[in-house]
């Protein structure tokens, strides 16, 4: 016999899983549906026709595809620094304790909990005391800052669990420490590289707390632009640009599917 409880376990999970895949996704769904809106700006939902005019404009605005080229190349680049700085930080403190471990690995991971704007003010505050006003490199350092933190941890993580004998049995047969870490150690954190080379380059991508502060008239990202049009009117163009970025991280999710496995991806967690 099915008790009062059980049932109502039965019933009330359910309804709050679905109800909470609804707030999570509605939103996405939403905007989505808004981009193919034939009306010029953003009216009562749902919309009354199709179209793709909205996409045609976004592909053919110089201001959205310039932002959207500087995201692609400040995403990149922050990637890349931000795992030539934080990869071999990750495994030193995964192999190794030291005095003070404790209090550097939370300054490292201190942009996770630092809101964006305080980021942004400081660095901004930084550059102008140093006299160093150049925009782009500006944004690749600030994007490297937040995004360094995503590669530590992830690479920490996966470090800890790393099969040693393996180095071990490379340094015993004559290699040197740095070509036991560039042959044997690289290649079994690869999956935890591309996990964090992503997260980071997505975390770039949809940045706009740290960027707006540090932008110029002819440096700036996509999400910036979208909040500078968004402020002046909200037309279809923004949804159908949001859709674009949504379609680019899902293209990201099945790369990770097909490369590691989303599994092993969220393993590293």
């Amino acid at each position: 016999m099915i008790s009062l409880t059980n049932l109502l376990s039965r019933l009330f999970l359910p309804l709050v899983g679905i109800l909470v895949i609804i707030l999570l996704y509605a939103p996405t769904l939403i905007a989505i549906i808004m981009s193919f809106d034939p009306r010029g700006f953003a009216a009562n939902f749902p919309p009354i026709g199709f179209t793709l005019k909205w996409y045609s404009d976004f592909l053919n605005n110089p201001t959205l595809i310039l932002g959207l080229k500087n995201s692609l190349v400040v995403g990149l680049l922050s990637v890349l620094f931000s795992l030539l700085v934080a990869v071999p930080c990750a495994y030193v403190f995964a192999r190794h304790d030291f005095k003070g471990k404790g209090l550097v690995s939370t300054f490292f991971l201190s942009p996770l909990i630092v809101p964006g704007v305080v980021t942004g003010v400081g660095l901004l505050t930084f550059f102008s005391a140093i006299g160093f006003n150049n925009s782009f490199p500006n944004l690749v350092i600030a994007h490297t800052v937040i995004g360094f933190p995503y590669v530590f941890r992830v690479v920490f993580a996966s470090s800890i669990g790393l099969d040693r004998s393996l180095e071990e049995a490379s340094l015993v047969l004559g290699a040197g420490r740095l070509e036991t870490f560039a042959r044997v150690t690289i290649p079994m954190l690869t999956p935890a590289l591309v996990a964090a080379s992503v997260i980071t380059f997505a975390i770039s991508l949809d940045d706009i707390g740290v960027s707006v502060f540090l932008v110029s008239p002819s440096t700036y990202t996509l999400p910036v632009a979208l909040f500078s049009l968004l402020r002046a009117s909200f037309t279809p163009v923004i949804a159908a640009a949001s859709t674009f970025l949504m379609i680019g991280t899902f293209a990201a999710i099945t790369g990770i599917e097909k490369s590691i496995g989303l599994d092993k991806f969220l393993n590293l967690y």
